[in-house]
């Protein structure tokens, strides 16, 4: 049985070709996965994209980063560069004892930037004898040798006494006459500011420091340079309480002087004594309001320091100093002969020797080129000499020990050995003969009349007319403690 086709012309069923007009097409399975893996692939490849710029972008900062720091590096290590360059030069030309550094404006024929520091050697011996009879006498040295360059070599003899300025730019220049000038110079091969506004303030480009830079490998690793300031020449601001008594004025009077902060326009506060460093002293109080735009750290650069070190050497001829405390109260454990307390050039040291009773040991005497005048037989008082001894010295520091305190008076005995004409030599030639000092004598001369005993006196002859002189003697104690004197006996000696 064939059933009839749809497409036949049944009434009540559309035809094919209406059919077909008013359908919708199907979508296919593959068309739909074929739009959607276009997103995907699309979006895909934004990523990437994006990743690829990211690396970029990512490798850029990190080249400039790793190139910013190996320029920091670069630079940091050119800074150490310069210091150890200027630690070096420092020791170098500073190093040894007899070192003299002092700014360039102290050469009054210069009169060079303040800022500027030179190096001198000291006179080493050549402001005295060290040879011969006046061995140890002083004479006028060769002042214009601090004007002619020198040489670094210990044992040289050549006259100058300058050896350099302390800055990279000036390693060569062994001129005391020309000082580097420290100022500013523009271009590419310029200079570099050390200290300039910024830490000084405005108006100063006359302290202001500006060094040539020192090229390393001709530039290709940068460069490098250094200035050292003479922090010997500054002072140090300390707070001192004022001295209410006596011992405190005395106290005072044997110790170094203090700057007076008020020249610096700072009050004199407690705080002064805990100032650690330059910027330190902007946070003191001052006396008046400071110029406008300048800190008191900067204005006060070359004149102030944190800082007060120092060695105990001797920069005259080298080696440490005499220390006068320690021989004194060591005197007794001291040899009596080769006492090296003099040093007439380095290496090079004279020998002394105590004074030992009536004997005329050598060198006894702290001038080494001096002798006791007269004979060994001379009476004490005729054996002078140009200079104590050195047991008088010692005598003398320790002086303290003879002074008592009995209650609120503090005073010490005379001289037990008062006697003039003692013959001990030890009495007047090694020791600290405490008396009063004849500060005036005044005469009071009046009349007056004896009676005459003679029994021939007739009766205008009775009395006798006399001049009597009566003296008035005032006596000074030189010393800060009371004198205590027994029986003192003043004699007044008719000349024959």
């Amino acid at each position: 049985m064939i059933s009839p086709s749809p497409n036949s012309n049944n009434p009540g069923h559309p035809t094919a070709a209406s059919s077909e007009r008013s359908s919708t097409r199907p979508v296919r399975h593959g068309q739909a996965d074929a739009g959607f893996a276009l997103v995907i692939a699309l979006s895909l490849m934004a990523l990437v994209l994006l990743l690829l710029l990211s690396i970029t972008t990512l490798t850029q900062v990190e080249t400039r980063s790793a190139s910013l720091q190996k320029d920091k590096l670069l630079a940091q290590q050119n800074a150490l560069l310069g210091l150890s360059t200027a630690i070096g030069q420092l020791q170098k030309l500073a190093g040894p004892d007899t070192r003299i550094t002092a700014p360039a404006e102290s050469i009054a024929t210069v009169n060079g930037p303040r800022q500027v520091t030179g190096v001198w050697r000291s006179w080493e011996g050549r402001d005295h004898h060290t040879s011969g009879a006046q061995v140890g006498q002083a004479f006028a040295p060769d002042y214009a040798s601090k004007l002619l360059s020198g040489e670094l070599a210990p044992n040289s003899n050549k006259a100058g006494r300058f050896l350099g300025w302390l800055s990279s730019d000036a390693l060569d220049n062994q001129d005391p006459t020309d000082p580097p000038k420290l100022k500013e110079v523009a271009g590419t091969s310029g200079t570099i500011a050390l200290l300039s506004a910024n830490t000084l303030g405005s108006g100063r480009t006359s302290e202001e420091v500006h060094i040539t830079p020192t090229a390393i490998d001709n530039g290709s690793f940068g460069n490098y340079a250094w200035w050292i300031s003479g922090e010997n020449s500054k002072a140090r601001l300390k707070h001192q309480i004022a001295p209410t008594t006596t011992v405190d004025w005395v106290a005072r009077s044997a110790t170094f002087g203090t700057t007076d902060s008020e020249v610096f326009n700072f009050q004199s506060d407690s705080k002064l004594n805990r100032i650690n460093s330059r910027k330190a002293l902007d946070l003191l109080p001052t006396v008046s309001n400071p110029p406008s735009g300048v800190s008191a750290s900067g204005q006060y650069a070359h004149d102030l320091t944190a800082w007060s070190r120092g060695l105990l050497t001797n920069a005259a001829t080298g080696g440490w100093k005499r220390d006068l405390s320690l021989m004194s109260e060591d005197w007794d454990q001291l040899s009596e002969t080769n006492l090296p307390f003099f040093t007439l050039q380095p290496g090079v040291e004279t020998t002394a020797s105590k004074a030992i009773g009536t004997t005329r040991t050598p060198q006894l005497l702290i001038y080494p080129w001096s002798t006791p005048q007269g004979g060994a037989e001379d009476k004490p008082q005729k054996q002078n000499s140009a200079v104590v001894s050195w047991s008088a010295l010692q005598d003398y520091c320790t002086q303290y020990r003879s002074i008592s305190n009995s209650g609120s008076t503090v005073s010490m005995p005379a001289f037990a050995s008062g006697e003039q004409y003692t013959n001990e030599l030890n009495d007047w030639r090694d020791k600290v003969r405490r008396f009063p000092v004849v500060a005036r004598m005044h005469w009071i001369f009046s009349y007056a009349s004896i009676l005459n005993k003679d029994p021939a006196a007739t009766a205008s002859e009775a009395y006798i007319a006399c001049l009597d002189m009566n003296p008035a003697i005032t006596l000074w104690n030189p010393y800060n403690v009371e004198l205590t004197v027994d029986t003192p006996r003043i004699e007044i000696r008719q000349p024959s």
